[in-house]
């Protein structure tokens, strides 16, 4: 017996995994914070980690689907995207939900050029530069790391999340095998 899933779903799940709440990745921000950024205002870490896990999320909605069904995927993502990112835990974020819309349409094309750009260590390295800027440390090699190895979590759990389904049925529905 199989659940059928709509795109709309789909996109909630991923947001859920890439923002690593729940489950054996569930990483609390504050402890990233402590253990990797220290020497980033703490503010200015979680802000930005809430933002670069909601990017990644963004990105993971746009790399799945093929390019035909991008249309209903933006729809969607308009609709849905605005209360997500108010429920990502940040708190600074869930205080101002216009600004926080306007950052992350000011972050995402920053992550989506990082990505597209070659790097002999691989295109995902560049996201941490990113990060490591947007937090203003652009210098800083330990920054950096944090942020690309939190992008790559978040990727890492779009695609174990998307491993468990089988079939992909025109952008409508998804099927997921019940367990």
């Amino acid at each position: 017996m199989r659940r059928r899933l709509t795109i709309d779903d789909l996109i909630q799940g991923l947001f859920n995994v890439c923002t690593l709440r729940g489950g054996p990745q569930d990483r609390d921000p504050v402890a990233v914070r402590e253990a990797m950024l220290p020497s980033v205002n703490k503010d200015v870490a979680l802000g930005e980690l809430a933002l670069l896990r909601v990017c990644a999320a963004v990105y993971a909605c746009e790399s799945f689907f093929r390019a035909a069904d991008q249309p209903k995927v933006r729809r969607s993502l308009a609709r849905l995207l605005p209360p997500m990112v108010m429920d990502c835990g940040d708190e600074r974020i869930k205080g101002q939900p216009e600004k926080a819309m306007e950052e992350l349409n000011r972050r995402y094309p920053l992550y989506l050029e990082a990505l597209s750009t070659p790097n002999e260590l691989g295109s995902s390295l560049n996201t941490g530069a990113v990060f490591a800027r947007l937090c203003g440390h652009e210098s800083d090699k330990m920054v950096a790391m944090a942020g690309w190895v939190e992008f790559l979590g978040a990727i890492s759990a779009a695609e174990g999340f998307l491993s468990d389904f089988r079939t992909y049925d025109g952008g409508e529905v998804i099927d997921l095998p019940q367990e």
